[in-house]
């Protein structure tokens, strides 16, 4: 299974410009059987909400990031994780 979600993320992150937060909250939601109204529903946020969180165009809060966690039955590691390289390197101060 972790084989062919690591396929489907690097078509997935092959075809969006890549931000400093990533996530697979889309690949989940599709692995789940779920259209974004119906995890929409589950986490208690609007379809458009969760279709600009699975674009990286919106930065969801912890609490958000935890609900869509509980309707999706995943981790945190599951779904969010920062890019590429050193913590560090990544923050602009």
């Amino acid at each position: 299974m972790q084989h062919i979600i690591d396929k489907i993320e690097l078509i997935y992150y092959n075809t969006i410009e890549g931000d400093l937060m990533k996530n697979r909250v889309k690949i989940y939601r599709n692995i789940a059987g779920l259209n974004q109204e119906n995890l929409a529903k589950k986490a208690g946020i609007t379809r458009q909400t969760l279709g600009l969180i699975e674009k990286g165009k919106y930065n969801p809060s912890l609490k958000l990031c935890m609900s869509l966690c509980l309707a999706l039955g995943r981790t945190l590691d599951d779904l969010f994780w920062m890019g590429d390289g050193d913590v560090e390197e990544n923050i602009k101060y």
